[in-house]
């Protein structure tokens, strides 16, 4: 789900572009976000800056199969999948020979400038072309088109994912766990983060109402 702040720049548009989930939520004030991304000019995106075989080889060769909705259930599919990576790779099989671009990978959630956005846009005819049929390309699109690209010079932070994405996210065993109620102190006081996830209220409902009432008493406070 996309959400978009206006901007106060006189050609009327807006400023950044944020990437957010149904399971995110926001952790900040408007008032405090808007302060917060009024006076800079960053890419807020968490991102792997180097280009490693893992996320090389989902893109360098097909994987027809992941457009499957069985394909991330399904044992056989994924098989099928490691079995046709290998004959390509007899064949030699390189569907990045004709570029010279580096893929890179890093979280899918971002806040972006309108002029990263435009940039985006303008190849998307090149992104379509080079992230078909290939493994979890929301984890290396808008990296790659980043990395390649003069907008690299101005991205937040590369020390760490979470920082440079203003996300605040507790990973455990490599997935984010779902936020509970005694994790509330954490989330609020999280640093240079505008956004947390990831939340279900099947899970504990009560964290997301308690950051909502929090988050409503101070903006009608005007902070």
């Amino acid at each position: 789900m996309f959400i978009a702040r206006s901007c106060k720049c006189v050609w009327g548009g807006y400023k950044y572009y944020h990437l957010i989930s149904g399971n995110d939520l926001p952790i900040k004030t408007q008032n405090q976000i808007h302060e917060f991304l009024d006076n800079k000019d960053y890419e807020f995106i968490g991102i792997f800056p180097q280009e490693i075989w893992y996320s090389l080889r989902r893109v360098k060769y097909y994987h027809p199969f992941t457009h499957n909705k069985y394909y991330r259930k399904h044992k056989e599919l994924k098989i099928l999948d490691l079995a046709l990576e290998y004959i390509q790779r007899l064949f030699k099989v390189n569907r990045l020979k004709n570029t010279d671009i580096k893929i890179i990978d890093g979280w899918n959630w971002f806040t972006i400038t309108d002029n990263f956005a435009k940039y985006v846009l303008s190849k998307r005819d090149f992104i379509k072309k080079t992230f078909s049929k290939t493994i979890a390309s929301d984890e290396m699109i808008m990296q790659t088109m980043l990395y390649n690209s003069d907008f690299f010079k101005k991205v937040y932070n590369l020390e760490t994912k979470a920082k440079g994405s203003l996300r605040y996210i507790n990973f455990i065993n490599g997935k984010p766990s779902v936020f509970k109620e005694n994790d509330f102190d954490r989330i609020i006081n999280a640093d240079e983060s505008i956004f947390a996830r990831k939340f279900d209220p099947d899970i504990d409902s009560k964290i997301i109402d308690k950051i909502y009432n929090y988050i409503d008493k101070k903006q009608s406070m005007g902070e």
